[in-house]
């Protein structure tokens, strides 16, 4: 497996992304997800991460894999 050196940017960036292209505000996104206002823009300016446990919540509401929020790829052989 190929990592992408610096994950937290990836991720910041593309929870953005993911948000935006789901026409999230924030606050709509932090409801979703279940978890209290600024959470998300914390998140999304690298000034506080999500618990493990609302990560599978983050992926399933913006229907994403945490593999692609984190920026890693998988070779295949």
């Amino acid at each position: 497996m190929r990592n992408n050196p610096n994950h937290s940017e990836v991720f910041r960036e593309r929870l953005k992304q993911a948000r935006l292209d789901k026409g999230l505000s924030y606050e709509r996104f932090e409801l979703q997800v279940g978890v209290e206002h600024p959470a998300a823009y914390w998140w999304e300016k690298g000034r506080a991460y999500p618990k493990v446990c609302n990560l599978l919540k983050i992926a399933e509401v913006l229907e994403i894999s945490l593999d692609w929020l984190f920026g890693i790829e998988k070779n295949t052989v």
